[in-house]
């Protein structure tokens, strides 16, 4: 545990709390695209193998801005996993796992992703987990997210993705490396795929009652460090002041 992320965490819950209760929805992430899709290993050998096999089976994706609600503005973009089983619904079970991306490499380029961030394609974009992870071995790893294709064209993004799923052109891999340091961002880390996300369909769900955690480590995989237990409070904060169901006008 990092005492000093609980601590920071637990001082800035309550703003969070503050915000998801003024913007009925999360603080971050307040609108999104679910899908549900199928995990398939790509690694087959040794400790990566067994760990691309334990995340097979059905998965939940949600696809989202990290500010806006509704345009497709200046943003860092999202997408959250959940490695389930059927039947998929709103609700976790023990054995689940969540991983959370968003399109920051690192903490500290934060301030800079929204200009390197492609807002108008969810395809466009490799999508980070931010801070370490603890898997199989137990060695610090970091996991990225990679789309094997762009979306089609279209209007807006909701559009040109919701397009890709009808294409059957949404494909993603799951990747983990070493990690190295919190402060080398763009060196040539030897990313190696664990897993491939396919088999994409849109998914009407309750996104309010949706709730991810990066704490959810079902299959064994586990967050570590500073920027992780920062999060512990401030999402139960936000998620306790948000709605628990969707509102039937949205």
């Amino acid at each position: 545990m990092n005492i000093a992320g609980l601590i920071i965490g637990a001082l800035l819950a309550p703003l969070t709390g503050v915000v998801s209760w003024l913007r009925q929805s999360r603080t971050f992430h307040p609108r999104g695209i679910a899908c549900r899709a199928q995990a398939e290993a790509v690694a087959r050998d040794g400790e990566l193998g067994e760990l691309a096999r334990a995340l097979e089976g059905p998965t939940l994706v949600r696809f989202s801005s990290a500010l806006w609600k509704k345009g497709d503005r200046i943003d860092v973009l999202g997408c959250a996993l959940r490695f389930a089983r059927e039947p998929l619904g709103a609700e976790a079970d023990a054995g689940d796992q969540d991983l959370l991306f968003a399109t920051i490499r690192r903490p500290w380029t934060m301030a800079f992703s929204p200009f390197t961030t492609d807002v108008g394609d969810f395809l466009a974009n490799h999508y980070y987990a931010v801070s370490p992870f603890r898997a199989g071995d137990g060695a610090r790893v970091e996991w990225r997210l990679s789309p094997e294709r762009p979306s089609p064209a279209g209007a807006t993004r909701a559009e040109r993705f919701e397009a890709a799923v009808a294409a059957s052109g949404v494909s993603l891999l799951l990747e983990r490396a070493p990690y190295r340091s919190a402060f080398r961002a763009f060196d040539e880390t030897p990313f190696r795929p664990l897993v491939r996300l396919h088999r994409f369909e849109l998914f009407d769900i309750d996104q309010e009652a949706l709730r991810f955690s990066p704490f959810r480590a079902g299959r064994g995989i586990v967050p570590v460090g500073f920027v992780h237990w920062l999060r512990s409070a401030t999402y139960a904060a936000s998620q306790r002041a948000r709605p628990t169901r969707a509102r039937r006008s949205e």
